[in-house]
């Protein structure tokens, strides 16, 4: 995750602070529970991104699964380690990036020699999104600007998964959005078609995905989910509804759509 050293985007992961962490037997049937307790110290690693250590007393020869999960402290989920999932609420306020939040199962097998052990081969674990990013950008952004319109939106999504099983990956359950109007924490451009200064956000969302899939060669397979998405932007006392069908989306990807607000 990017250090907030660096110039501020949405949802860039810089508003993440707090690592959980929940540590399995080696078949994944027991939660190890004399493994919690042990506090992420933060620290920033030497590439540059945000980053814990985490010190646990591991016993030789035995295989572990550590599920870990970074978000914002007080975002609208419920890490349970007793059931190895994580509940997502769909309520609260739209274009909140402070509901971004990263996860990932390590396996760690534990020599018979721990001298020279180090988990991973020394590398930290990498964190990804369980969430795909649904962004709506306007491509008469400059008018709006130039116009001072405070723009308020708000997505409306049926069906979608809540639940997040650590130890599979699947996710689950079928819930629907109550996000209130807000407005993009900051402006914020982006590219259509090499054009940087005419378009900018004015909606930023998350929603539960499916796990990726990967080629031979370790790239992402584009294997997208797809729903139909309501959207409302208030501005001046106005309001705009529009339905969008058939919305793609896929973990750790943004979609953009992209319109003449």
């Amino acid at each position: 995750m990017p250090t907030s050293l660096q110039t501020k985007a949405i949802g860039d992961g810089t508003t993440v602070d707090k690592l959980y962490y929940a540590v399995y037997n080696s078949d994944k049937t027991e939660h190890i529970t004399s493994l919690d307790g042990v506090e992420p110290v933060p620290v920033t690693t030497v590439d540059g991104k945000k980053g814990w250590n985490l010190t646990l007393r591991l016993v030789k020869n035995y295989k572990y699964h550590i599920f870990f999960w970074a978000q914002k402290e007080g975002a609208p989920y419920t890490f349970d380690k007793t059931n190895a999932t994580v509940k997502v609420d769909y309520s609260g306020k739209a274009n909140d990036e402070t509901r971004d939040a990263f996860c990932y199962l390590a396996t760690i097998d534990v020599p018979s020699d721990m001298q020279n052990f180090q988990p991973n081969g020394g590398k930290p674990f990498e964190l990804r999104r369980p969430f795909a990013q649904i962004n709506f950008g306007a491509s008469d952004y400059n008018m709006i600007q130039e116009l001072e319109l405070s723009v308020e939106s708000t997505i409306s999504v049926n069906g979608l998964p809540d639940t997040y099983s650590f130890l599979t990956g699947e996710i689950s359950g079928s819930a629907t959005t109550n996000l209130a109007l807000a407005a993009i924490p900051y402006p914020e451009r982006l590219v259509v078609n090499n054009d940087a200064t005419s378009y900018g956000y004015v909606g930023m969302n998350y929603m539960l995905a499916p796990e990726n899939e990967y080629d031979a060669e370790g790239n992402v397979k584009e294997v997208r989910e797809v729903n139909d998405i309501d959207v409302t932007f208030a501005y001046n006392d106005a309001f705009v509804e529009l339905e969008i069908p058939n919305v793609p989306y896929q973990r750790n990807f943004r979609t953009n759509i992209i319109g003449n607000f």
